[in-house]
């Protein structure tokens, strides 16, 4: 898997993840708000992508919203390439996901990473819960994938 960048260097690319990312979590044409994604490519071909969005610099706190059409899209080095650029390029003190609590493997590779789960009862409408799930700092850098690969 290799992980390509979009941004304010590569302003194209950055809105043709976003869009790829939008296209594979709605339907009705919703968009997400500004944000600095990552492609995970495999042959040239996209296979999943992040979103960092909703950046609040005085709480250090990000959200990331994320679409993939494979399962094995989240390697340890696709963790960590996502993860540092939260942690140590933006300096954030924490990481805010989204999640519909039927996607199983996400939650459970989460939490495994050192994510907390915190489940809004109709969050995501009258008879639909949804898992707010968030990784501070101090539990990424104590996390075992870290510590394995000498994160610090």
């Amino acid at each position: 898997m290799q992980v390509v960048w979009g941004g304010s260097s590569a302003p194209d690319l950055n809105q043709a993840i976003k869009g790829w990312i939008e296209r594979h979590i709605w339907e009705n044409g919703r968009e997400l708000p500004e944000a600095v994604t990552m492609g995970v490519f495999e042959n040239g071909q996209i296979q999943a992508g992040v979103a960092f969005h909703d950046w609040n610099p005085d709480a250090g706190v990000i959200e990331i919203s994320a679409a993939s059409k494979s399962k094995r899209w989240l390697t340890r080095n696709v963790l960590k390439e996502l993860f540092g650029y939260a942690f140590q390029h933006v300096r954030c003190q924490m990481v805010v996901a989204r999640i519909d609590p039927s996607d199983e493997p996400l939650t459970r590779i989460f939490k495994a990473y050192g994510f907390v789960e915190h489940r809004i009862p109709r969050l995501l409408g009258r008879d639909r819960d949804q898992l707010i799930m968030t990784l501070t700092d101090d539990d990424w850098r104590a996390n075992k994938f870290n510590r394995k690969n000498e994160v610090i």
